[in-house]
């Protein structure tokens, strides 16, 4: 019998001395957490047809799997983006530090993203300049925040055939610097000042019609600020686009 993961029930009341604000705010937030857990528990069912029934399945039924995975992942980057924001707005945004080993966590990050990228027939590589890197000391849930949005981005918005690259290597005065290149749409460059400004779509992602809310790199830049890094990019529309996030090795936040 199949088990899908469950959440504690969450207590819909709310303090009637607080404002209207403050509860509407609440509700949503308990809103999120509620929809995070069930399409946590669709990723779980999807993984598990995947991980059990993988020779048994037909072309067909394999692409439909697919695309409802991608789709699923979509709608749990969206809810992520909301508490993130909600945290933030809220002013309770905290790093939970931690030893993260960058390499196997960009590594579990692709590895998620494989349906996708065998649909799309992507050409994805990783390139680390040393078998050895530091550990960094970070949030480990925000990091991976971070990285599956600029990754699974340029998955998202890279064409049939296309490319995906990731590098991993060590910059001076302790740092570690991560590029994510793609062969995708690139970004048109009046739209370049405003691609962190919260709720912000570049024209040619709004035609390209992948959903989203705006909020991907607005957070991203948010919190590799937050771990005293930096975010940057270079991007020609049509050609591609070059994410650079560079993060300090150990630092005390």
């Amino acid at each position: 019998m199949l088990c899908p993961p469950t959440s504690k029930h969450m207590d819909l009341e709310h303090n009637k001395k607080g404002s209207n604000g403050s509860e509407k705010s609440e509700l949503v937030t308990v809103a999120i957490h509620q929809l995070k857990t069930a399409l946590t528990t669709n990723k779980w069912a999807i993984n598990y047809l995947f991980g059990e029934n993988n020779d048994n399945l037909t072309p067909a039924q394999r692409e439909v799997l697919e695309t409802v995975y991608e789709s699923n992942e979509r709608a749990i980057k969206i809810v992520k983006g909301i508490l993130l924001t909600e945290k933030e707005i809220g002013g309770v945004f905290k790093l939970n530090l931690s030893k993260i080993n960058l390499n196997k966590l960009i590594s579990k990050i692709i590895k998620r993203l494989e349906p996708e990228i065998r649909k799309k027939s992507l050409k994805m590589s990783v390139e680390e300049t040393s078998q050895n890197f530091p550990e960094i000391i970070a949030d480990e849930e925000k990091i991976n925040y971070v990285f599956e949005n600029i990754i699974g981005d340029a998955v998202l918005y890279t064409a049939d055939g296309g490319s995906v690259s990731v590098k991993i290597e060590e910059k001076p005065q302790n740092k570690i610097e991560v590029s994510v290149t793609d062969t995708g749409i690139g970004i048109p460059e009046e739209d370049k000042k405003d691609v962190f400004k919260k709720f912000f779509r570049g024209k040619n992602a709004k035609e390209a019609d992948m959903g989203g809310t705006g909020l991907g790199l607005f957070i991203s830049k948010y919190i590799v600020e937050k771990h005293g890094g930096d975010i940057d990019f270079d991007s020609t529309e049509g050609l591609g686009t070059v994410f650079k996030i560079i993060l300090p090795i150990d630092k005390n936040l």
